[in-house]
């Protein structure tokens, strides 16, 4: 359910929400006894038999039980005796005696009543069944719990309990755990259930939805034991919630006293099942062991961090082409493969036999790893194919699962009974370790997906051989935790991922990311239902997530479902190659591609953040049919809590058409097929990171579409993102696109004009652009001439027009540019030569002017940042020429002193703490771009079991730090050589410009020398070293000598001839020599600290200065600035700017609510301070 509102949500700090209760938590008439909290009331009837005579809230009072109350059976129980003769009896059976219940209060705090019933079995046997409902003053839910006293000879094998029938209309609802979550209409006669743990029932909780009002029904269980949830409506008003479960033997103990592991919580939340489930089973998850690691500080694989899209592929014909097609348009290093169909079997048949594999699966890895992407093929983690050969000779059937009565639990696909092996046995284990090895090793891919582990039922298993109790119980998940543990450690290196079907909560920090491919799948006219984000209401902050519901494929689903995994925290995609470029899907392919760079552009929501609740705006915002789905308006809104505590929201538009919304009070015109952010408190367009992300897309012009020369007309406008030739006639020049040009074998675009041409300097080149807000920004190319006539100096103007779409004449009288900084000129010509040439011009995005040499310029609007274009134009026809461009950028310029590069540059927090590559063999791993962007990492190519090589290890260390509390500690024995031993980062997205690489750094042993290494990393420029920080030809490196004291370390550097992305490496005991020297035995601990790239603009004497006009006091958390006239930021390391607020009284206060170094900013003065 979403709720159409323009308001932010108040999170409610505790568990209780109503006004706290001084009166005792028990009342009693001597007919009816009250249980009250001041938030829950229930009541329960004196009598011959059971009754919850009320259930209710007290904020809104309604009972959920019917006026004379709830009678029906609370437990069922199937009691077995040593000949296997099972009776199935319940609260309300003829042989069962019901005797009441006592009153227990522990001092007031928690009240609970205690049930008692005796069974009388055959031949004078019984035993007695209690029940305990308890009300706590600080809780406002209640628990249920239920024992028995055992006769011997005797066993409970299935129990339901409790359950309770409550009261429904025709307008209740219930929200199931299933997949992301589904909200039901409830049909009369009819039961749903769901099977925990799987994808039917993802974590342990439902609930009755009567208008706003939610009943909450959940199981707390920390060991995830194997029960059903269901919900059973009569013909009439009633909807009947229990749990049940087939039981285990470990569950009656020596002395027959039988307990159930878990207790059951139920409870009334007047704000609805959003509120319950962050309220209540929320804190609950943080105390599992599943529960406790955010993603921020997840040990895994960085890359499967910076993917953003999926492709599913299979090793069919053509197949590589398809995907470097995919990777070309999506690209590789945000696209992650997952393959099917790699083996050379049908699918689901011959589990677990899959190799050899097919020829063109290797291939198709080949590529995908080559582009600089990535790969898991699948295997299946639950089932053995029972009708083969290998089957017997294993002698499977033993190590399979195993039902009560002696036979073999089979699950039928493909019309063959497959055995579910039961994960307690040896041989299941060492089945598929064998198989992660074969495919870890031989054939080197980036990770495993293992089936049907977090999406297939648990299931009993009677066989006595296996080593676990006999029947449910928490065998199950238990031995699969243990199970895949072991995969990951003695199969797996540590750049290599698991993943796995769907998101049973019980192994979210198990699998680094889970595949939404099931559940709920076909809407019918007996299962209506919407899918709900109850899970990432959750577990949005520990859980990665990717794909949609692989069923539905029509048409306008594809964009919607993917529209609501991005809304909920999904990594982008899961589609099938082959549909995803099929040409008629051309917009929902560019639509996705824009969710998957959108989501790449905002890591503080999507990597860690909390998803708060979904919104409808409201204003122009149409309803449309969903195939597949229901029907939705087309503009949807999430609200997310980011990893830095900031409200943001993020609104999409899954239209072909634009329409303006209302949120926060404040009129949003929404593009087609486009996603915003909006931070709170702020009308406009925020996207974090672009202060130092590229503005253009495909600046390499690989995906332009323009496969011929163009010479005009052409006035098609495509969406953002898009480059496109401007003429308005056949003789203004020509656009082409050369591939491998000298220019590093880059694509480059071509703008040619010859002197019979009639030129025209509104037109050329374009790309439609939006920014995030005015500023300064520097458009960048490289370009050259490749011919001229005459011989004469040629220029290419650049230059920004707004809205370059509008119906103005085509000679553009009257259209807006862009001023160019600090000059009264709106466009620049650059002349250029026959050599590739770095160009840089900066606009100021505050002003807009209607010509050159202006003389009145005008604030710009958020309407002229929201869609502008970048022209590039050769229009002179008198100095004719032919001229290519290629690697166009544009960024921000201005308060952009420190460029995001590290995302915890201090390690002051538990993220991204530093590393040391190896597999589990303890065999080095070559630092690359996806183990190394944004964090240090060691490296050691010696690898770490010969004392005779190098060894060193790096750790982060509390004992030292120059500021805060922490440092990295680099801790050397032996050194050979300086490719051996090395602290390794990568640098991405980094604007052309001069640089100070700077650090703080401190040895146990004076005058210890280090080297520092920057160089270029990929392939953009030739001279990029392959291989690189292993090789000694650096573009740059610097000897360095360490002392005992902390000491400021700086290296400048220039990127404008290095690649965007960039390599650096600390080489620690080499000297000037290239070699350790006298130094390669001397066991030495390194520490740094505070990593900066900062722009050398930006380093005067005011930065981290004292300035005696501006002063700033830190107390406890609160920053107080004052003397300050002009606005004060407060910045991290990493240059976001975290909070900004004009003075009052020449005064500010900040609350800082984590511990850490900051910035304070104001009128170009900066100090560093630090909050512990």
């Amino acid at each position: 359910m979403i709720k159409k509102v323009l308001i932010i949500v108040v999170l409610l700090p505790v568990l209780v929400f109503g006004a706290v209760n001084n009166t005792p938590l028990i009342s009693d008439d001597g007919t009816v006894v009250v249980l009250n909290n001041g938030t829950l009331q229930m009541s329960f009837k004196r009598g011959d038999k059971f009754n919850l005579y009320s259930i209710a809230s007290l904020k809104n009072n309604q009972s959920w039980v019917t006026s004379s109350g709830m009678t029906n059976a609370i437990w069922i129980l199937t009691v077995e005796d040593n000949n296997g003769i099972a009776t199935t009896v319940n609260s309300s059976s003829a042989i069962v005696s019901y005797k009441g219940f006592t009153i227990s209060d522990s001092l007031s705090v928690k009240a609970t009543l205690n049930f008692t019933w005796t069974v009388a079995l055959a031949n004078n046997i019984s035993f007695d069944v209690y029940v305990k409902v308890a009300l706590d003053k600080n809780s406002a839910l209640s628990t249920w719990e239920i024992e028995a006293g055992l006769p011997a000879n005797y066993n409970i094998t299935g129990l339901t309990f409790p359950r309770i029938t409550f009261v429904r209309n025709s307008a209740t609802k219930a929200v199931f755990p299933m997949g992301w979550g589904a909200e039901y209409d409830l049909r009369a006669s009819k039961t749903y259930t769901c099977m925990y743990p799987s994808s039917s029932a993802t974590v342990q909780m439902m609930t009755l939805n009567k208008g706003i009002e939610a009943l909450y029904f959940a199981t707390h269980d920390h060991q995830a034991n194997i029960k059903n949830f269901n919900i059973t409506t009569n013909e009439t008003t009633g909807a009947t919630l229990s749990v049940d479960a087939e039981t285990s033997q470990s569950w009656t103990n020596g002395n027959r006293q039988f307990v159930l592991p878990w207790k059951t919580s139920i409870g009334v939340h007047p704000d609805g099942w959003v509120r319950a489930a962050k309220d209540w089973y929320k804190p609950f998850s943080y105390q599992a062991d599943w529960g406790k690691q955010p993603i921020p500080s997840r040990v895994m694989p960085q890359w499967i961090k910076n993917t953003n899209f999926w492709v599913i592929n299979n090793a069919s014909d053509g197949v590589v082409e398809l995907t470097t097609r995919v990777m070309n348009y999506f690209g590789a290093g945000q696209t992650a493969s997952h393959a099917f169909y790699w083996h050379n079997y049908p699918f689901d048949t011959y589990y677990p036999e899959y190799f050899p594999a097919k020829s063109n699966f290797i291939d198709l890895k080949n590529y995908i790893q080559n582009a600089g992407s990535h790969v898991t093929p699948y295997i299946n983690g639950r089932l053995w194919d029972s009708t083969t050969d290998f089957y017997r000779q294993q002698n499977a059937e033993a190590s399979a699962v195993k039902n009560k009565d002696g036979s073999i639990f089979y699950d039928r696909y493909e019309s063959i009974n497959q055995a579910v092996m039961c994960p307690a046995t040896s041989l299941w284990k060492n089945t598929l370790l064998d198989i992660t090895r074969k495919l870890s090793g031989e054939t080197q891919i980036d990770g495993i997906y293992y089936d049907q582990i977090a999406s297939a039922k648990a299931v009993p298993c009677w066989n006595p051989n296996h080593g676990h109790a006999l029947g449910g119980g928490d065998f199950w998940v238990k031995s699969y935790r243990k199970l895949i543990a072991e995969l990951r450690a003695e199969g797996l290196n540590s750049n290599q991922i698991m993943t796995t079907e769907q998101n049973a909560e019980c192994y979210v920090d198990l699998f680094d990311v889970m595949y939404m491919t099931n559940r709920p799948r076909y809407r019918t006219v007996d299962d209506v239902y919407q899918q709900v984000p109850l899970f990432q209401y959750i577990y949005s902050d520990r859980a990665l997530l990717y794909g949609f519901n692989v069923y539905n494929v029509a048409d306008v689903s594809l964009i919607f479902k993917n529209t609501l995994s991005l809304l909920w925290g999904g990594q982008i995609g899961a589609v099938q190659a082959d549909l995803l470029m099929n040409s008629i899907l051309v917009n929902h392919r560019n639509f996705i591609r824009t969710l998957a760079n959108f989501r790449g552009q905002n890591p503080d929501v999507f990597l860690g953040g909390e998803l708060m609740e979904e919104f409808i705006p409201t204003g122009d915002n149409p309803l449309m049919d969903i195939p597949d789905y229901w029907t939705s308006n087309v503009i949807r809104g999430a609200r997310w809590q980011t990893v830095n505590g900031d409200e943001v929201s993020i609104l999409v538009n899954f239209d072909s058409k634009a329409h303006t919304i209302v949120v926060n009070d404040q009129e949003l015109v929404m593009d087609a097929y486009s996603c915003k952010r909006i931070n709170a408190g702020s009308s406009g367009y925020v996207s974090v990171g672009f202060d130092h992300l590229n503005l253009v897309n495909d600046g390499y012009f690989i995906n332009t579409g323009i496969t011929d020369t163009i010479k005009g007309p052409f006035q098609t406008f495509p969406g953002k993102g898009y480059w496109y030739p401007h003429f308005s006639n056949n003789n203004q020049g020509s656009v082409y696109i050369t591939p491998d040009s000298d220019r590093n074998n880059r694509n480059a675009a071509g703008i040619k004009i010859t002197t019979a041409n009639i030129g025209n300097w509104t037109r050329g080149l374009a790309q439609r652009l939006s920014a995030p807000d005015n500023g300064i920004y520097r458009v960048g190319f490289w370009a050259k001439i490749v011919s001229q006539e005459p011989a004469k100096n040629s220029s290419i103007r650049v230059y920004l027009r707004i809205n370059d779409t509008s119906s103005i004449a085509w000679d553009k009288a009257g259209l807006y540019y862009f001023s160019r900084r600090d000059v009264n000129y709106v466009s620049r010509d650059e002349f250029l030569t026959t050599d590739w040439v770095h160009y840089n011009i900066e606009f100021d995005l505050s002003k807009k002017a209607l010509k050159d040499s202006y003389t009145e310029s005008l604030e710009t609007t958020e309407s002229d940042l929201r869609d502008f274009s970048l022209y590039f134009s050769n229009y002179v026809k008198t100095n004719g020429a032919d001229i290519l461009i290629t690697g166009v950028t544009m960024t921000r310029v201005d308060h952009a002193d420190m460029p995001s590069v590290w995302y915890n540059p201090g390690f002051e927090t538990s993220y991204a703490v530093p590393n040391l590559l190896t597999t589990t063999s303890g065999n080095p791993i070559r630092a690359q771009e996806t183990t190394t962007k944004g964090l240090w990492v060691l490296s050691l190519m010696d690898g770490i079991s010969d004392a005779s090589k190098s060894q060193a290890t790096v750790v982060v260390d509390s004992t030292q730090s120059y500021s805060g509390k922490r440092s990295m500690r680099l801790h050397v024995k032996k050194v050979t050589d300086f490719s051996k031993v090395y602290l390794a980062t990568t640098l991405f997205n980094l604007p052309k410009d001069d640089y100070i690489f700077s650090f703080y750094a401190k040895t146990n042993i004076n005058q210890a020398p280090f080297r520092i290494d920057v160089d270029n990393y990929n392939i953009e420029k030739a001279s990029a070293k392959v291989g690189f920080p292993f090789n000694d030809q650096a573009t740059l490196k610097t000897n360095q000598v360490a002392s005992t004291d902390w000491t400021k370390y700086e290296v400048e550097f220039n990127n404008t001839e290095m690649s965007d992305t960039l390599a650096m490496a600390i080489r620690p005991n080499i000297t000037s020599s290239g070699f350790p020297e006298t130094w390669s035995e001397t066991e030495i601990s390194y520490w740094f600290d505070d990593f900066a790239i900062m722009k050398k603009d930006f380093t005067s004497n005011k930065i981290l200065s004292v300035d005696n006009q501006v002063k700033v006091v830190v107390t406890e958390k609160v920053v107080h600035v004052l003397n300050v006239k002009e606005p004060v930021e407060i910045v991290d390391l990493n240059g976001s700017i975290l909070a900004r607020k004009e003075p009052v009284e020449n005064q500010v206060q900040f609350s800082v609510n984590n511990q850490g170094v900051y910035i304070v900013r104001s009128g170009g003065v900066n100090k560093k301070i630090i909050v512990r």
